[in-house]
């Protein structure tokens, strides 16, 4: 008889694709709970729900009070100025970044912006700039970019030529999976595949060559290791909270199943 599963997700629609909805529910079968953002906090008060595992924007999650995903592996842990410390800039995509405030940044070329600390207001992407915008930190090519402000912290570092996109989910020092986002030619691929083995080794390589290990909590859950070519050698972009990170084409049933087995999501 194969052992119950004890993990209770809410999967918030909107956010992630069909095809990873319908591979949780493949996974976890009935215990898995389809919701919105809105009525988060009503499962949460249903006792029935507090030890659940709710997937969701990264601003969601940092924001509520999710027992089991957020007491072992803080969100802020996820923070671009957090969980660079543990990694040699020589093996980032942006190497060469800065942090500085929105008033700050220069209006005369592109630049790759994200924001440093958890908040995920401007996603990371290359932008350009519109001078009589600047007094708002407004980047023309960006339609939500109201949601900075001028005393925001950002990362801005040089447009970098990217061959090649993937994520890797990690667990316990441990790559279990991963998929393609972008592919060699720069383009969002039709349908997502989990990558071959010999993807994930060189994934593992460079998770090696970090400290991420040392990171306190970190490997009492999984989290995402983004990595991308840039001029054929594979650099790490950033890492993110399992549950709160699109997934693709990686293998959720094995990284439900193995987490199944761990005692701590019993």
């Amino acid at each position: 008889m194969p052992k119950p599963f004890h993990i209770r997700t809410v999967i918030l629609t909107g956010i992630f694709s069909e095809q990873e909805d319908d591979a949780f529910h493949e996974a976890i079968g009935n215990n898995v709970v389809i919701g919105t953002p809105s009525i988060v906090y009503a499962f949460y008060e249903n006792s029935i729900y507090r030890n659940s595992y709710f997937r969701g924007s990264i601003n969601l999650l940092a924001q509520c009070p999710f027992p089991k995903a957020n007491e072992a592996t803080p969100m802020h842990v996820f923070n671009w100025m957090f969980f660079t410390r543990y990694i040699p800039h020589e093996l980032l995509v942006n190497h060469d970044f800065k942090i500085m405030y929105g008033y700050n940044l220069p209006t005369t070329k592109p630049l790759f912006i994200r924001c440093a600390t958890g908040d995920k207001r401007l996603a990371g992407d290359c932008y350009t700039f519109d001078d009589k915008l600047q007094k708002e930190c407004a980047l023309a090519s960006y339609a939500d970019i109201a949601r900075i402000h001028r005393n925001d912290l950002l990362v801005v570092s040089l447009p970098k030529n990217l061959q090649q996109e993937q994520r890797f989910v990690v667990y316990k020092n441990d790559v279990l999976t991963g998929s393609e986002y972008v592919d060699s030619n720069g383009k969002i691929p039709s349908v997502y595949a989990c990558l071959p083995q010999a993807d994930l080794d060189i994934a593992k390589e460079l998770y090696d060559k970090t400290m991420l290990r040392y990171i306190p909590g970190l490997q009492k859950q999984p989290f995402t290791l983004d990595i991308a070519y840039v001029d054929g050698v594979p650099k790490i972009l950033e890492i993110n909270s399992f549950w709160s990170a699109g997934l693709y084409g990686s293998d959720i049933g094995k990284v439900i199943s193995i987490l199944n087995e761990d005692e701590y999501f019993m």
